[in-house]
């Protein structure tokens, strides 16, 4: 053996070694047959003559005098070892390395010169550079690691190694010294970074793009950790900004926006590619260690080959592959993330158990309760605090015990018990690795990761399983084909004591006693009615959080299953076809199962009770458990045929593409409940679901008791055609043009409107090649423009009136039909026109560089409302019936601060995104709606979507503290019903509810083997409305959490007090009117400007030495911090705009502080 092949089985041993270390760190079920097989097909592909051992699945090891039978996925592990050795054998032989040479004359004729180039600057391999022998034709480039082979018979000659923007170096070789050099190109001033962007169609260089688009720094991107892909995006990727606070948001959804806001009532968030075709799963369930990068497309030129989907801009995430004629690479990647616990006394406003009580007390004397505590029917929730206020009046307790036992509630706080059981530091574990590489004919890629997440919420935790296998033929000269497979699946247990807890009002209820003892809190019904249900034959109808914990067993499984197909051939030089199929499905089964001991399941089997003279006679739901299980399956198709055209000829460059597109989507979701359910027997008892039961207590109303019994199906198709086009000239001047036609079963009634014609131009000029232009201090300079449209639709509106069919109506228990959307035949789709300029510069040598781009936005055809006479039968139909406009700019600076063997360079990123409503055929009134928080939307006539109103403040009455307002007359006023009921023009305007201008600020600092990244990112330009008093009562609790705010104890209370207040005095009884002017004036607004320091990575890499001697190519140590706290706030109220609670609520808290510590090996 020679001695390459001798390195390439030293390579497998040390390949299989590492398996060793990764057999530790992942335990679970995996698909071992899989992963088996596939390997072994690789193998095979990669040497067909090979002889693979068979998989051995269930081997039993020696560990120590011990001996243990290994689970499925251990044993595959074993089995991937040999078959593993088999891969890089076979890869070895592929590359000729351990073949026997034919002649001994064949083999000394020619020999490999090796080795890799960087950059001078910052020591970064430089992926793409070619490498040629001077006088000889052949040339290579370097692939992703800077790493090159190149073949040559001469005994001696010179390598030329050039790259765009960089200073062609000239390397003496022969037979004795043939590498492996380490090769560092200096920069001749006028490069930008080679960048290949992605529109899922077509791969380009940047260089040749005149539409806008933008990439993280991968260096940020990648050193920050994260479960998730689309949150590592935030504060480095220009244009796209990340909404808090807003509906979508507080659901716990992402809520993205690229350059603002494009439409009103339709989905505002961008479309998501992955390896070319839309993503139709759960974004979650990608393994961010897959991505090799992501391109965001902000404007028409870049995003309107997408069409109808693109109004809101385009996210292309491409995964990772293998490449050709390289030698396997093992990649593994190992990180524990901990976070602290959410800060439960976070909000400013919560106000305290002594100062609850003591507003408690208050209402008490003034009778606000009375009527709750001789409720005797439905048995309202009263607190512990009223509900001994009520016995001492009846004298049913002392004085004393009751002055003790207050006194004793006034210094609890439900927030402390709650962090103390219910939360705990989170932890999360992500372990991935990687085999990838290739031969002449073949490249592959296989990567797995594990995710163990344990959330700060006890009890609550979930699990990932990522596998991805990607591969490349060349079956001959001009046919290639692509086959990958991707599966995820995602577990997750989930407990909602936590919520059931939080959502309780009083503040001083605890958890446990000082003895350990678990206590109940009150939920549903008064103390006096919980205690004595068990007595008149309910079960016990008290529920103690701690006792729940952990006991139901809610869990959900999604499952996601991608296989992508692509097959190429090349019909003439420059012509090209290109056929792709994508099959996804995604699951997604939820299975929830409460026993007879959790609250849940003794609530519902009391409230739907009979009930007797006074007795309970039956339970109409049965003893046992209650099952509640969910399915909901997506399937889709999407399917491409593309021809390809690349010409260059002497000054001339043309890039065609054109093709033909079609995209269905389908979804079922089924839904049941089973009552009397035996989880162990998996046994149940039929209910009674048609007959309507008095619910208990009181018996005041009644309903149906639920069989959640439901079935829904949907079905969207697109089809499309487009074609795309790009010309240079004499490497200076470049034009693009873009077309495409959607076509969609949404719009059913004119064929004219099924399909909308979607299309874009664009220039791009390279100023600093003129002749004329001889700037040393500006050698790079271009200039863009483009102009185009995107499109948009709501799937919720059909041209067509739709209907669905349900069972069980309430009164006869047929079957029954109702108008889900009323059909309008003149809906058509919306259209965002955009314009966009753009200049990129770079000074000399590259100390600063960057891009400015203006944009406008315009779209019409927006969906709306619009007002029909009564006698249509319709009072309003949902249309294209308004109109927007947006503009804004992104400009990008980045600048090399020192180079040398410290380097320090920065990035700032700079955006502004507006949006105003240019037509609306309803006008709203000036009602509460319009004045609420800013998650409610608002669509008036020159004004953003999401804006913010208050109502004009004229300040306090200085003899009463009631609050005043200015009357149309402009006259101060306490005429509530008319100041709540203003004109328009009389409300005050202060902004937008979504920042306008964001952004961040990137410092990179590199010394020897040291790294430290360092984000800042700000939001400015927006307002949000804080919390306040509330002067009135719970309807429904009885509880007196809207009065729960700590401006309640700033309130005016006397004569000058407004000098230094503006919390008007206490009116009891409560004026609805005067308190719902108050708290939507202008004066509970506050700016949500600031700026926050996002994260800082540190990482050390290892010396190449040994890491070497280790047998390793690359490892590098780093801990990651994030969410690390404000620098800088506009408001004085101690308030994270990024989180602002209700009155009462501690739940709604920053993002706590987290550190990671990891390990990245290459092998």
């Amino acid at each position: 053996m020679n001695d390459s092949f001798k390195r390439r089985w030293r390579d497998s041993r040390r390949i299989r070694q590492m398996f060793d270390y990764v057999t530790l760190l992942f335990r679970g079920s995996l698909i071992q047959n899989f992963l088996v097989y596939f390997s072994v097909f690789l193998a095979r592909t990669l040497s067909p003559a090979l002889s693979l051992p068979k998989p051995c699945l269930s081997p039993t090891l020696a560990l120590g005098k011990k001996r243990r039978l290994i689970g499925p996925f251990f044993g595959f592990l074993i089995s991937f070892h040999m078959i593993l050795f088999c891969v890089c054998l076979a890869h070895a032989r592929q590359q000729g390395l351990g073949t026997p040479v034919a002649t001994g004359v064949a083999f000394q004729s020619s020999y490999a010169v090796t080795g890799k180039v960087m950059s001078v600057a910052d020591r970064k391999p430089l992926e793409g550079a070619t490498i040629s022998v001077q006088g000889k034709q052949t040339k290579v480039l370097t692939n992703a690691d800077g790493a090159f082979r190149i073949v040559t018979s001469d005994t001696s000659g010179v390598l030329l190694v050039s790259f765009v923007g960089y200073q062609t170096a000239e390397i003496n070789f022969n037979r004795r010294e043939a590498g492996p050099f380490t090769i560092h190109l200096e920069s001749n001033g006028t490069q930008l970074d080679e960048v290949q962007v992605s529109t899922g169609y077509q791969t380009l260089p940047k260089e040749r793009a005149t539409g806008s688009f933008a990439q993280p720094v991968k260096e940020l991107y990648d050193g920050r950790i994260a479960t998730d892909v689309i949150t590592k995006l935030e504060g480095i990727t220009p244009g796209l900004t990340f909404n808090r606070n807003t509906t979508l948001a507080n659901s716990g959804q992402l809520d993205i926006n690229i350059r603002g806001r494009s439409t009103i009532h339709a989905d505002d968030q961008p479309l998501i590619v992955v390896d070319n075709f839309p993503y139709s799963g759960d974004i979650n369930n990608l393994n961010p260690n897959d991505i090799e990068n992501i391109t965001i497309l902000k404007d028409a030129a870049a995003a309107s080959i997408w069409g109808v989907r693109a109004g809101n801009g385009v996210i292309v995430i491409t995964t990772k592959r293998g490449s050709f004629s390289q030698r396997l690479k093992v990649n593994a990647n190992a990180n524990v993330t901990v976070g602290e616990k959410p800060n439960l006394f976070y909000n400013p406003y919560f106000l305290g158990s002594s100062a609850y009580i003591d507003i408690e007390e208050m209402l008490f004397n003034l009778g606000a309760f009375d009527g709750d505590i001789d409720n005797k029917i439905t048995y309202p929730i009263l607190s512990p605090v009223i509900e001994m206020l009520a016995k001492k009046r009846v004298s049913e307790v002392g004085n004393e015990d009751v002055e003790r036992q207050i006194a004793y509630l006034g210094n609890q706080d439900i927030r402390t018990d709650v962090q103390r059981y219910l939360l705990r530091p989170s932890v999360r574990q992500q372990y991935s690795f990687s085999l990838n590489g290739g031969g002449e004919k073949t490249t592959h890629l296989f990567s797995a990761g594990y995710d163990n997440n344990s959330s700060s919420l006890i009890a609550n935790s979930d699990k990932r399983i990522t596998l991805s296998s990607q591969n490349n033929f060349r079956l001959s000269k001009n046919l290639t084909f692509d086959v990958g497979l991707n599966y995820a699946q995602q577990m997750r247990q989930m407990d909602g004591t936590y919520n059931y807890v939080t959502a309780t009002d009083f503040p001083y209820q605890k958890l446990m006693d000082e003895s350990g003892n678990l206590l109940s809190v009150l939920r549903g019904s008064s103390r006096s009615f919980i205690d004595q249900a068990p007595s008149i034959g309910f079960l016990d109808w008290s529920y103690t959080p701690l006792h729940d914990l952990g006991m139901g067993k809610d869990r959900s499984t999604g499952t996601d299953i991608r296989v992508l197909t692509g097959l190429k051939y090349s019909l003439l030089k420059g012509l090209s076809v290109d056929v792709k199929y994508q099959y996804q499905n995604y699951r997604f089964q939820k299975r929830n199962f409460q026993s007879e001991d959790t609250y849940y399941t003794r609530n519902i089997i009391n409230r739907y009770a009979t009930l007797e003279d006074d007795m309970v006679r039956k339970f109409n739901v049965p003893l046992g458990g209650i099952l509640n299980t969910s399915f909901d399956n997506q399937i889709a198709h999407n399917v491409r045929g593309q021809l390809n055209y690349d010409l260059q000829l002497n000054r001339h460059q043309l890039f065609v593409v054109a093709g033909l597109e079609f995209n269905e989507v389908l979804n079922e979701a089924t839904n049941a409940a089973l009552y009397g359910y035996d989880d162990e027997l998996a046994t149940f008892k039929p209910v009674d679901n048609i007959t309507t039961f008095p619910l208990n207590p009181g018996g005041n109303s009644s309903a149906m008791i639920p069989s959640s019994v439901g079935i829904a199906a949907s079905a969207a198709r697109i089809r499309s055609i487009y074609g795309n086009a790009a010309y240079t000239y004499n490497d200076r001047y470049t034009f693009s043009i873009s077309a495409r036609a959607d076509g969609s079963n949404y719009f059913g009634v004119n064929a004219n409107q099924k399909t909308v014609p979607l299309w874009s131009v664009g220039g791009k000029w390279d100023l600093d090649k003129e002749t004329f232009y001889r700037s040393s201090f500006l050698p790079y300079l271009k200039l863009r423009l483009t102009y185009g449209s995107n499109g948009n639709l709501d799937r919720s509106i059909t041209g067509v009136t739709t209907f669905r069919y349900l069972s069980n109506a309430v009164w006869t228990g047929h079957r029954y039909a109702d108008i889900s959307n009323y059909g309008n035949p003149d809906l058509g789709w919306e259209k965002t026109a955009i314009t966009n300029l753009g200049i990129d510069f770079s000074l000399k040598n590259h100390i600063l560089s960057g891009s400015i781009e203006y944009f406008i936005k315009k779209g019409t055809d927006l969906l709306g409302d619009r007002l029909f006479p009564n006698s249509v039968g319709l009072r309003s139909l949902r249309g294209n019936y308004a109109a927007s406009q947006g503009s804004g700019f992104d400009i990008v600076l980045t600048s090399k601060n020192l180079t040398g063997r410290f380097v320090w360079s920065s990035q700032l990123l700079l955006s502004r995104a507006t949006d105003r409503v240019t037509r609306y055929d309803v006008q709203l009134p000036a009602t509460s709606s319009m004045v609420a928080s800013g998650t409610t939307l608002t669509y008036v006539i020159g004004k953003p979507v999401y804006s913010i109103f208050s109502y004009k403040w004229a300040g306090l009455d200085p003899d009463s503290g009631d609050p005043q307002g200015y009357d149309q007359a402009g006259g101060i006023s306490k005429d509530y019903a008319s100041l709540i009921n203003p004109n328009l023009s009389d409300l005050v305007y202060h902004g937008s509810a979504r920042p306008t201008v964001f952004g961040g600020i990137s410092n990179t600092f590199s010394y020897s083997r040291f790294s430290l990244f360092v984000n800042i990112a700000y939001k400015f330009g927006y307002y949000f409305r804080r919390p306040t008093v509330s002067y009135s009562i719970s309807p429904t609790t009885v509880s007196i959490s809207a009065l729960a705010n700590a401006d309640f104890l700033n309130r005016w209370q006397n004569p000058g007090d407004e000098l230094n207040t503006d919390v008007p005095s206490f009116s009891y009884p409560f004026e609805n009117d005067r308190n719902s002017f108050y708290s939507r004036s202008e004066v509970t607004v506050e700016k949500g400007d600031h700026i926050r320091l996002q994260d800082i990575n540190l990482s050390y890499a290892l010396n190449p030495a040994f890491a070497s001697w280790m047998a390793m190519q690359e490892c590098r140590f780093f801990v990651y911090i994030n969410n690390i706290g404000l620098l800088w706030k506009a408001n004085k109220v101690d308030l994270d705009p990024d989180a602002v609670p209700a009155s009462a609520d501690y739940t709604r808290v920053p993002t706590p502080r987290s550190i990671a510590f990891g390990i990245k090996l290459t092998l």
